[in-house]
């Protein structure tokens, strides 16, 4: 059993203890307050819910919240006074279950790698709530399978064996194909925080999953990894302006090489600096705009990292680190029950120069439209997605960086050899459209996918020819019921992966041809939730 994410987060833990026991000691703390702050946990493998979404069509006003996630934060409540009755609730236990027949895909799983075989996370605590302090308490244990699986070497004699195969040198990514030859347990502290909130202010520490950006995966942070060890400081609620109304989060954590990269000890950990601004307008919350910058580099061994926490404000030399910008705009008319969204995200340093000349160079994007139609009894819950991360080979003085691939740091935009953004990753290009049925007490519905993987990589292949492409499609239904406070959701999908790593026999003597069938289902239920038409 592995506990190095608690070890490796306790000097953040350290920093914002220093900095909740400043809120602690501030005058007039009994003061009155126009709203109250409840606890809560939003796992990250709901936020995909048809009955998430549905309920987030149907709001009146959410501000530019949803912006920027959280897999702890507060509900807010009104109130004249802060509670000072201490409330310590059990958080019932979430469970979620998947299995992959051939080949991993551990998208949307939070920390959970689901590799091939099947995996299993549980996360159970409680919340708690005394005055203007708060805390979720919901380690995650999980075991993986991890049964054999066709892979490639790595062509890096200095990498593990299970390191990525087409990232290494100058595009280089901790990505690997699989997390070694055995069974793992693990145990993580998952959806865990605490926090001091007050006058809209909160300041703490944080564990949990963390999505910024409106559409189902985040270009900057997402669901796909474990959430990145942090101190915080953001507002709790919305702050109006005769400009506008603002919300804003900055964070300092530590992220963490996996076991399966490089043998060097000195890099395996890195200080990830990051900011998000949201925007409404005094007038409308139909109208959202965001804009976040991250910055990442690597913590010399023996130190914290403190000298990196104002990072995310400061321009970065591309060989000191890594970065990342992204924009959103969101666009939410609540009588349509219609949401319509874009974000695009640049990575590496942006030179005016290059986006003259080349505007589609280190920039990818993500674009959305979910469509909710009302019956009696019930909704339908529409939604199309797609995203391209796939870079332009317009420069020919330079490399070209793959998306996510480290510019500083030899790892690149990833925690635990999983991607803190999209989880089709590198090079990729996919397209996702849904409709549900949703009701207050259950929901059926299916999906279709279609994703491009690691395109960028291909074209520096021997004999890059079109047939290579790595192109996986797939087809889904899923349904889920809401009984006694669970929710408990069932997902099945079938389809094919072709060229599997750009394995196509076509013009390659002696070579062999890897189209793989895929299977996955996956099983979750998760306690509290609750469904609106």
């Amino acid at each position: 059993m592995s506990l190095s994410p608690i070890k490796n987060a306790c000097p953040t833990i350290v920093v914002a203890l220093l900095c909740a026991s400043a809120f602690a000691a501030a005058p007039q703390l009994a003061a009155a307050q126009q709203f109250q702050c409840s606890a809560q946990i939003s796992a990250p493998e709901t936020w995909l819910d048809p009955a998430n979404r549905l309920a987030l069509l149907n709001l009146q006003a959410n501000g530019a919240q949803d912006l920027m996630r959280e897999g702890a934060d507060c509900r807010q409540t009104a109130g004249n006074h802060i509670q000072r009755m201490l409330k310590i609730r059990p958080y019932s236990l979430g469970l979620r279950i998947v299995y992959n027949s051939r080949i991993p895909d551990p998208r949307g799983d939070g920390a959970l790698w689901a590799g091939r075989g099947a995996s299993a996370l549980i996360r159970a605590g409680f919340l708690f709530d005394y005055g203007i302090f708060h805390a979720t308490v919901a380690p995650e244990l999980m075991y993986e399978q991890n049964r054999p699986t066709d892979i490639l070497p790595p062509r890096n004699a200095a990498r593990s064996s299970f390191a990525a195969p087409f990232y290494s040198g100058g595009i280089s990514v901790d990505m690997p194909t699989r997390m070694g030859a055995d069974a793992i347990t693990q145990i993580a502290p998952g959806q865990s925080a605490f926090w001091a909130d007050y006058h809209g202010v909160s300041i703490g520490w944080s564990a949990a999953n963390a999505s910024w950006g409106p559409g189902l995966d985040g270009l900057m942070l997402g669901n796909s990894s474990a959430g990145v060890p942090r101190a915080f400081i953001r507002t709790s609620r919305p702050v109006a302006t005769p400009i506008g109304n603002w919300s804003a989060l900055y964070f300092l954590g530590r992220v963490t090489e996996s076991r399966f990269f490089d043998f060097d000890s000195l890099n395996n950990s890195r200080t990830l600096s990051a900011f998000a601004i949201g925007w409404t307008p005094a007038s409308t919350h139909a109208l959202a705009l965001g804009l976040s910058r991250a910055v990442m580099r690597v913590i010399p061994r023996g130190t914290i990292g403190s000298r990196n926490l104002g990072s995310a404000f400061a321009p970065l030399n591309p060989a000191d680190g890594d970065e990342l910008v992204s924009f959103s705009a969101r666009l939410h008319l609540p009588a349509a029950r219609t949401r319509a969204w874009i974000e695009l995200g640049h990575q590496g340093p942006l030179r005016l120069r290059d986006i003259l000349t080349s505007p589609g160079a280190g920039t990818a994007y993500r674009v959305g439209l979910e469509r909710g139609i009302e019956y009696t009894g019930g909704a339908w819950v529409f939604l199309f997605e797609a995203a391209n991360l796939e870079m332009p080979q317009d420069f020919t003085d330079r490399q070209s960086h793959d998306f996510y691939s480290g510019w500083g740091t030899s790892q690149g935009w990833t925690q635990r050899g999983q991607l803190l953004g999209s989880g089709t990753g590198p090079g990729s290009q996919s397209q996702y459209v849904s409709a549900d049925w949703v009701t207050p007490g259950w929901s059926a519905g299916g999906f279709l996918e279609r994703v491009r993987w690691n395109e960028d990589a291909m074209f520096r292949e021997y004999l890059p020819y079109p047939n290579r492409h790595d192109v996986s499609v797939r087809i889904g239904a899923r349904g889920s019921v809401t009984r006694g406070g669970f929710r408990t959701q069932a997902d099945l999908s079938v389809g094919t992966r072709l060229d599997y790593l750009f394995q196509n026999a076509d013009y390659i003597p002696d070579y062999r041809t890897v189209d793989v069938p895929l299977l996955q289902l996956k099983f979750t239920v998760t306690p509290g939730m609750r469904t609106a038409p």
